[in-house]
């Protein structure tokens, strides 16, 4: 649903949020915050939609000088210092975007992942096609504080399956198991079935071109999605157009994103959010 709330001068930011925490089609929630005019009633709806299973994502609006000015001149919103808010929602299990399309990464693994699979992102494995995809993978992990587990327990099983390869995580499978329908569903079962592995990231192109020359590996990664009970993410390194294929793959019970960044903002994202809840 897409719900503005305008000046709000009968209901507010926290009315919406109250009937989408009651709405039974909702399942995260997304808010784009120019000024909170009922704290205590905001904070008492985000607290409902968690404890719900609701994530919820703010987006705030007027961080600068001048957009405070500007959200005062066409709503009468005083948008208050941004610092304040973003404590005050992260404290409260709030997700925080910088921008819209921030805003719509963090979405991704709940809006597309059945909540039973959500994991804590405590055993992230990542496989990759090419060696330059597996050292872009790794460096953005480090920065954004992202824990990739070296994963020796399959390193048995992965050797086996890819003769000569270095087993370290990001995965690196060679063009050997790219082109191998055998290698390949032996290589990704390996990792889904792992208890060290709660979220299995595979990078591949997701346009219509993707299918073509990986079909192979692509179509093993959907046998196994729609029996695994683990997060499974199908993502790019760019930010292409998502083809026909890959739009079909979350009925199987898989995610797709687009860039390697925002893929990675919505599985932090979904892992802070099941940590949280654990606690």
């Amino acid at each position: 649903r897409l719900i503005s709330t305008g000046n709000e001068a009968s209901l507010d930011m926290s009315d919406a949020l109250d009937f989408l925490v009651e709405d039974p089609d909702t399942r995260v929630i997304c808010l784009a915050v120019e000024s909170v005019r009922r704290p205590q009633a905001f904070l008492e709806a985000v607290n409902r939609a968690i404890a719900a299973g609701k994530p919820v994502i703010a987006l705030k609006l007027g961080r600068s000088r001048q957009g405070r000015a500007i959200a005062q001149s066409h709503t009468g919103a005083i948008s208050g210092d941004p610092w304040a808010f973003e404590a005050i929602c992260r404290q409260h299990g709030v997700e925080i975007a910088h921008d819209l399309t921030e805003l719509i990464d963090r979405a991704i693994c709940f809006e597309q992942l059945p909540a039973a699979k959500w994991s804590p992102l405590e055993g992230l494995a990542i496989v990759t096609a090419s060696g330059g995809g597996a050292g872009m993978a790794s460096d953005f992990c480090e920065d954004m504080g992202i824990a990739l587990p070296a994963l020796d327990c399959i390193a048995g099983q992965v050797s086996e399956v890819v003769p000569g390869v270095q087993v370290v995580n990001p995965l690196d499978m060679t063009g050997f198991t790219v082109g191998n329908a055998e290698a390949s569903m032996k290589l990704l079962r390996a990792y889904a079935e792992s208890d060290a592995v709660d979220t299995l990231l595979l990078q591949w192109f997701v346009d219509e071109g993707g299918v073509e020359h990986g079909a192979a590996f692509l179509n093993a990664f959907a046998e196994i999605a729609g029996t695994s009970r683990k997060a499974l993410m199908l993502a790019s390194l760019e930010d292409g157009e998502i083809g026909e294929w890959a739009g079909r793959l979350p009925a199987t019970g898989a995610a797709v994103a687009r860039g390697l960044p925002g893929t990675l903002r919505s599985l932090q994202s979904m892992g802070r959010f099941v940590r949280r809840a654990d606690r």
